[in-house]
């Protein structure tokens, strides 16, 4: 898989000048272009190209993990710069979500109506909540089964549900959260926007799908920066027993965590800052 995904947008930079919370991944398979999720702005993504020099003749795809703005929010600037290409997500990213603490509210959701999108940039839209196969190798989960008691989503994620009443808003359960999957000779590649469904539950979806090949390699958000410890100990013993190549964690992984982890895994440990490559 060596340099077939690059970090374009993270929270920290490594080889390149520029970083914004948020995540996107240029994933160069079969001698296409896809992006996973646009960043927040979409400009530290284009900076990035710009200064690795890395040519992109057409994108062939936009994959988004969730509606989240620092996941969409470069959507309208990478369109503009590269052109109309399909966006394949789960339908449930146009939600209006909010995170919620007390009495305040924060608009977290995508930061464009699906109007605009479709008609103004005129963007094809594939939506699955179901495991889809997007290209020859490439593929996303849809809605990923909360099969532990571990992994839990915080209860400040809200979706409005109509209302601008704090009260009425409903709990994001994150059906939206998707991972994505490269498969190469070696096994599988999994790229994670945020795990907000949890990073082992993605994992052994990932395999109940594609139960003959091994995942090797684990590149993205985990959103351990609100895990207690009972949950990040039950993350790293599962991890220990894939006997990763490589494990990329960054973004809402915390920046804490991620020298936590390098000091629990070793050599296979590579923070995934803007600029690397893998």
């Amino acid at each position: 898989m060596n340099g077939k995904i690059t970090i374009l947008a993270e929270n920290y930079a490594l080889h390149t000048p520029y970083a914004e919370d948020g995540i996107c991944m240029l994933i160069a398979v079969d001698n296409k272009f896809y992006l996973f999720d646009t960043g927040f702005t979409g400009e530290c993504a284009l900076k990035n190209i710009e200064v690795m020099q890395i040519k992109i003749p057409q994108l062939a795809g936009i994959i988004l993990s969730h509606g989240h703005n620092d996941h969409t929010g470069g959507i309208a600037s990478i369109i503009t710069r590269f052109g109309p290409c399909p966006i394949y997500a789960h339908p449930n990213i146009f939600n209006k979500t909010f995170s919620v603490r007390g009495k305040n509210k924060e608009y977290i959701g995508i930061p464009f109506e699906r109007d605009y999108l479709e008609k103004k940039l005129k963007i094809p839209f594939h939506f699955s909540r179901d495991f889809t196969q997007i290209d020859k190798n490439i593929y996303m989960t849809g809605t990923i089964p909360m099969a532990n008691k571990y992994e839990k989503i915080p209860r400040h994620f809200k979706i409005s549900n109509g209302s601008d009443n704090i009260d009425d808003f409903i709990e994001d359960t994150f059906e939206d959260d998707n991972a994505v999957v490269i498969s190469d000779p070696k096994g599988l590649t999994v790229l994670l926007g945020c795990a907000h469904r949890g990073v082992i539950n993605s994992l052994e979806y990932v395999q109940q799908k594609l139960p003959h090949k091994k995942i090797h390699t684990v590149i993205g958000g985990t959103h351990l920066k609100e895990a207690g410890e009972e949950h990040f100990e039950f993350v790293v013993d599962y991890l220990k027993k894939l006997e990763l190549d490589t494990f990329a964690p960054g973004h809402c992984t915390g920046i804490n965590n991620i020298f936590k982890l390098q000091n629990i895994f070793g050599t296979c440990l590579h923070p995934a800052f803007c600029g690397e490559k893998f």
